[in-house]
């Protein structure tokens, strides 16, 4: 089981200021979807 998120954004609660931040997958997650999208 995996908690991801690629993206994520939100009102920053001193600012008020919209933040946004991103990731790639990592490694051993990558692989496993590549896998589960191959066996479709």
């Amino acid at each position: 089981q995996w908690l991801h998120a690629v993206a994520l954004g939100f009102e920053h609660p001193g600012s008020g200021e919209w933040v946004e931040f991103s990731s790639s997958y990592p490694d051993d997650l990558q692989h496993a979807l590549d896998v589960i999208r191959e066996a479709d």
